[in-house]
């Protein structure tokens, strides 16, 4: 079975979880304790899946950002951050039984309409979760602030510049970043980080040598450059 799920595969599951009063308010989980070793498995795990199916990744956001700064993931995070290129977006979703095998499903998103280097259609994030707890956490509300999710956004490159979605916004850096890969240790293992990464982190976040816990990517991202949907 191939747990690769389109956005409305689990409308019915939405409808459940009113019924039952979770509401949208759920705490997100915390990097710390158990669930500091639950993400490191699923980081490790999802690194491992791109790196035997050769396919190109980074680290990216908070887990980005923890490493570099911090040696360790931070631990008012919620998710792992990775990145993988559009051009090895397709090979990943023809792998995902691979991964179901380790226990995860994948949901993806689609871009709604071209944008940047991006064509409608095209991939734009897969989510990574442990199979189990995503499906408890519709049923029961504390089992989602133990359930660490791996975002790996898509992101699409032209001649100058490599463009991403997240938040409902579109974001964009010089291509420059990812036209190669530096490595960061963690934990024994050398992940893969954009290249030139530190001035990579400037231009997204500014001065990110001071911590900063109450920090919005929609709000705050400093590569924004639009607004991913029409405003009404």
């Amino acid at each position: 079975m191939i747990f690769l799920i389109n956005n409305n595969y689990y409308c019915w599951l939405k409808i459940n979880t009113k019924l039952i009063g979770m509401s949208k308010s759920t705490k997100q989980p915390r990097l710390t304790d158990k669930n500091l070793i639950r993400a490191q498995k699923v980081l490790f795990d999802v690194v491992d899946f791109l790196e035997s199916e050769g396919i190109d990744y980074w680290l990216e956001g908070g887990t980005l950002l923890g490493l570099v700064r911090d040696k360790e993931l931070l631990p008012w995070d919620h998710d792992i951050d990775l990145s993988i290129p559009a051009k090895d977006a397709d090979k990943f979703a023809l792998n995902i039984r691979k991964i179901n095998k380790k226990g995860y499903r994948v949901t993806q998103r689609r871009m709604l309409k071209d944008i940047g280097a991006f064509k409608s259609g095209d991939y734009r994030i897969f989510k990574v979760k442990r199979f189990l707890p995503s499906i408890l956490k519709i049923v029961f509300a504390v089992a989602h602030k133990h359930m660490v999710v791996a975002d790996i956004f898509v992101k699409a490159s032209d001649d100058k510049y490599t463009y991403w979605q997240a938040m409902e916004k579109i974001m964009r850096v010089d291509c420059k970043y990812y036209s190669s890969y530096e490595t960061v240790e963690y934990l024994g293992r050398n992940l893969r980080v954009p290249f030139n990464y530190k001035a990579y982190l400037t231009e997204k976040y500014g001065d990110w040598s001071t911590p900063i816990k109450n920090w919005s990517c929609g709000a705050d991202e400093k590569t924004v450059v639009g607004d991913a949907y029409e405003k009404n």
